[in-house]
């Protein structure tokens, strides 16, 4: 479990300094050097990885939703590149920050629903975990 909230965070750090490419890589890496085998095996069947350097081939698969902001095909995703919270600092409110129940925070949520059954669809797995 400790795995996954460093991963969840490390990824919510980058987002929120708005490290661009390069920070998402290097959060990547430094997550994908810290699983454990049970989380590299889901990897290997919910995704395609290079198995001989999985935190390489996760650094590869981080940047995946930005390069698609420009897509015509992935326009409904931009809004959920961020949260609108406010400059005082205050907690998190979905109602005042999510605008329309669609930003990172839900975005999250709805990926890791998506990424984590296994009824659904390889292809669509993946893309959640790309996500």
């Amino acid at each position: 479990m400790s795995s996954r909230i460093f991963i969840l965070l490390s990824a919510l750090i980058s987002v929120s300094f708005g490290w661009d490419n390069q920070g998402h890589r290097i959060i990547a890496l430094i997550a994908g050097n810290h699983i454990n085998d049970k989380a590299k095996q889901f990897l290997r069947e919910s995704i395609t990885l290079n198995s001989k350097d999985i935190p390489r081939s996760i650094a590869y698969h981080s940047i995946w939703a930005d390069m698609r902001q420009g897509d015509a095909d992935y326009a409904w995703s931009v809004p959920m590149h961020v949260a609108y919270t406010d400059d005082t600092c205050s907690p998190f409110e979905e109602e005042r920050d999510c605008p329309k129940g669609v930003c990172l925070v839900t975005a999250i949520a709805k990926f890791t629903t998506i990424a984590s059954d296994p009824s659904l669809k390889r292809k669509d797995r993946e893309e959640a975990l790309k996500f």
